[in-house]
């Protein structure tokens, strides 16, 4: 289900942006700041990236699609192959991930070298744990992936304002005449609202005398994003 969903925003982003002129796409490094219950519950913050892509309504308003991935805590522990092979051991690697995406409007002067804007967003987030299990590392092969299962997973709506603001860096020339592209640095920051929402966090998960106890957490999903990137406007 994760990788479907994922799959399939990405995919939207691009064919979003196809055969339009005045258009942009934009790849992030992003970092997500729980907010009222849910920082509560976390108490840390999640990073990743973001994509982002714009198509022009009128001159000084666009509609975009942002696609983002964060990951908030990672846990690692060593554990034998088997009560008869205790000697060969196996690395356990347990992940709590954010996956979201958002419509958006932005209002934005046009043509300009420095451009503030504004953006009034909608979508969701898929918040999931995922559990997976590698071969050790050995002298001629690195961690190969031998299973993996989502431990809990669930999904919130969201809605938000955003702002920032891009300014040009250089042009980009094309072979093809009428095809050339400016490429922007791009610094915004957004306020999400979520609903409410299960998930975990390092330390909910507990193994003993062979049984799994999971302590799952809920609350709102509230998230402060802070946005880094570069955006080429064709």
């Amino acid at each position: 289900m994760r990788r479907n969903f994922i799959v399939m925003c990405v995919l939207s982003l691009f064919l979003f942006n196809q055969n339009v002129t005045g258009q942009s796409l934009g790849l992030n490094l992003s970092f997500a700041f729980p907010q009222g219950d849910f920082k509560e519950n976390l108490d840390t913050f999640g990073w990743g990236g973001a994509l982002e892509g714009l198509l022009p309504l009128h001159p000084v308003v666009s509609a975009g699609l942002n696609v983002g991935f964060y990951n908030y805590g990672n846990e690692t522990r060593n554990e034998p192959w088997s009560m008869t092979i205790p000697d060969v051991t196996l690395e356990v690697t347990r992940s709590n991930n954010i996956a979201n995406f958002h419509l958006f409007l932005r209002l934005a002067p046009p043509n300009m070298t420095f451009k503030p804007y504004l953006d009034l967003l909608a979508g969701g987030s898929y918040l999931y744990t995922e559990t997976s299990v590698y071969s050790e590392k050995g002298v001629y092969q690195n961690n190969e992936e031998i299973a993996s299962t989502n431990t809990i997973d669930d999904f919130a709506w969201s809605y938000g304002v955003g702002a920032g603001f891009m300014f040009k860096v250089m042009d980009l020339p094309s072979q093809q005449e009428g095809m050339d592209a400016e490429l922007y640095i791009d610094l915004k920051a957004r306020h999400l609202w979520g609903t409410e929402a299960a998930y975990l966090r390092e330390g909910d998960v507990t193994i003993a005398n062979g049984k799994v106890y999971f302590k799952p957490r809920e609350s709102k999903t509230d998230l402060l994003t802070i946005h880094l990137g570069a955006v080429v406007l064709f």
